[in-house]
């Protein structure tokens, strides 16, 4: 007998595997893992081994083997649902969620009725405001799970925000119906009334959510936000006082309180007992939740004078909610904003404009620029005039867009409009006019001041040849600024920071200029921040004789008027007008050199992006 007959066999590839799984499912990673490294030895290429074994290694911390072996995976079994909804839980959890999106909207497509997967996806979706994609995946998912309050609550949330409002109502009221004790169940039909403008509706569905979870501190922030979209600050910061001497780790009362009350001076008590929670929690700066308590805090410091603390706290929750979504990329973003801009060029405005062209009773009129450059306050101005309706952020356009189009993300925009052919703009036209008759009510103007729409004046302009286009202007560090230390609820990742967002400031300048050059000058305008809050009476004066508007001096009395406003800029457009946010940027000088250098203000930079000749004039 020789030596080597004394040797026991090797495991065979398929009883290591056996046994890795054996171990991962039992949580021993280290043993799972050095038997996975053992089968991909032999074999590098297993689909089962390089996959698990990218779970295992996600387990032990290793981000970088587990994305490699997942990816991996998933070329070479691409058929496998299991596979791409596992990488998309991983990819979630790594902060990669625009991935994570197309992955599981992958495995989604491969097991279509696998609930757990939609229901993931449709809220990977909605935080990611995809709101039209994530209604499909939440729809399908709550046919698997008829009876989970929680699909329902997030499905009526996402309904809403698509603008399909009668629909989130009533899967609201099924849900509701099913559980009537459940106090989110109610918390979010607050939030329904509160976006119909339904001020009493949504006191009483708030009232019965703290009836049925008096512990819970969302209801009374709900009732304090109908106090703050009414004007009622003190009142409103008397109930958030109380709340945070309850709970003082209320994070979002802290948020609600500093953006309606500004400290005067280090020795404020609001101010001190912010600092004082901080003191006594020195890890805060390492919670994801507590986010919004550090964007207060920054505001709270600045108000006060602190401006050094103030940008250090700013700097802590732009890092955690980079963390949270790191996806942002300028020169995705110039690459989207270029080929948005071929695809709507002179010829394709000229093939779907319609000749001749009878305008509905009320004309569009669109408040675009950055976020953060006097959009709301443009807005809440004309919104005294007794002949203008105000339609806010108008986000029901997106979504009609991407349903239109059956659009996964924006990047398919372009190749959409280039395969459109005129029944189907004139269909969207249809749609869009449907969109905005409801909230003109009969009025000559109807308003939408989502910012972002300056990248779409080429497609609005063919659905909408009579539009008008107020674009707001600010100074452009004034405006970085103001995006970097605001705390807005989803999207805006080119604002957590100072780099990528003044990159993404230069690519919006070369589109607008774009623009500017591209249409008439009855139909574009732009109005300069600075100007509108130095002299107010002047510029508002020009602004409705490019609309062909009468002047009404209740506009120069705005911050009176009794309408809800569900912007970042609540608080700034109920105060009379004033000049304190002028060059604010002076504050923080000692700090912007990354935005400076960015923004091409400390040398010369190249243009973000260039256009073939044949698309200028």
């Amino acid at each position: 007998m020789t030596a080597m007959s004394l040797t026991s066999p090797r495991p065979s590839s398929e009883t290591l595997l056996r046994r890795a799984l054996e171990a991962l499912r039992s949580r021993e990673y280290d043993e799972a893992e050095s038997l996975f490294a053992e089968v991909l030895g032999a074999e590098p290429e297993h689909p089962l081994a390089l996959h698990y074994g990218g779970l295992c290694a996600f387990h032990r911390g290793k981000r970088d083997e587990s994305l490699r072996r997942l990816r991996r995976s998933l070329v070479l079994a691409p058929r496998e649902a299991p596979f791409w909804a596992n990488a998309g839980m991983v990819l979630e959890n790594l902060g990669l969620t625009e991935e994570a999106c197309d992955v599981l909207l992958h495995a989604a497509e491969l097991d279509p009725r696998n609930g757990e997967v939609q229901a993931r996806l449709g809220a990977l979706l909605f935080s990611r405001g995809y709101h039209r994609l994530a209604s499909t995946a939440l729809e399908k998912a709550l046919e698997t799970q008829p009876e989970n309050p929680r699909l329902a609550e997030l499905l009526a949330r996402t309904l809403n925000e698509c603008g399909r409002r009668e629909e989130a109502r009533e899967v609201l009221d099924r849900a509701l119906a099913r559980h009537p004790q459940d106090p989110s169940l109610w918390m979010v039909g607050g939030d329904l009334a509160l976006a119909q403008g339904n001020q009493e509706r949504a006191r009483s569905a708030f009232e019965e959510a703290a009836r049925l979870a008096p512990a819970s501190e969302m209801p009374k922030l709900g009732l304090v936000t109908i106090l703050t979209e009414e004007g009622r600050f003190e009142e409103a910061a008397a109930q958030l006082r109380g709340l945070i001497a309850q709970r003082p780790n209320t994070f979002g009362a802290w948020s609600s309180l500093f953006t309606i009350v500004r400290p005067r001076s280090e020795d404020d008590p609001d101010l001190a007992a912010a600092r004082a929670l901080l003191a006594r929690h020195p890890g805060l700066d390492k919670q994801p939740e507590a986010e919004p308590f550090f964007y207060a805090l920054g505001q709270a410091s600045e108000h006060a004078g602190l401006y050094q603390e103030a940008f250090r706290h700013y700097g802590t929750a732009n890092r955690l909610a980079c963390a949270k979504s790191a996806n942002y990329s300028a020169g995705l973003f110039a690459q989207q904003a270029r080929s948005t801009l071929l695809a709507t060029d002179e010829a394709f405005r000229r093939r779907h404009t319609p000749e001749p062209f009878t305008p509905p009773s009320f004309t569009p009129l669109y408040i675009v620029g950055m976020p953060r450059s006097g959009t709301s306050l443009m807005e809440q101005m004309l919104a005294a005039h007794p002949l203008v309706a105000a339609g806010g952020e108008m986000s029901a356009f997106t979504d009609l867009l991407y349903g239109h189009f059956e659009l996964t993300n924006r990047l398919e925009l372009p190749q959409a409009l280039a395969r459109a052919d005129k029944a189907g703009i004139r269909a969207l036209r249809a749609k869009t006019y449907g969109l905005l008759e409801r909230t003109a009510a009969g009025r000559p103007f109807v308003t939408d001041k989502m910012p972002g729409n300056y990248l779409y004046l080429g497609l609005l302009r063919t659905l909408a040849p009579h539009l008008r286009i107020l674009h707001m202007r600010r100074d452009a560090r004034d405006t970085c600024l103001s995006c970097y230390t605001t705390a807005f609820r989803y999207g805006h990742e080119f604002s957590y920071d100072l780099t990528a967002l003044g990159q993404h400031y230069r690519a919006y300048q070369h589109v607008v200029a774009y623009w500017r050059e591209h249409l008439p000058p009855s139909l574009f305008l732009d109005v300069d921040y600075e100007e509108l809050v130095s002299r107010p009476e002047p510029t508002l004066k020009r602004i409705l004789d490019f609309l062909g508007l009468p002047w009404d001096p209740r506009l120069l009395e705005f911050h009176r008027l009794e309408r809800p406003v569900r912007t970042a800029s609540v608080y700034q457009v109920r105060q009379p007008l004033n000049r304190r946010s002028v060059e604010r940027w002076r504050r923080f000088a000692p700090w912007l050199g990354p935005l400076e250098e960015a923004l091409g203000l400390r040398y010369p930079l190249p243009p973000p992006f260039t256009l073939p000749p044949e698309t200028r004039p």
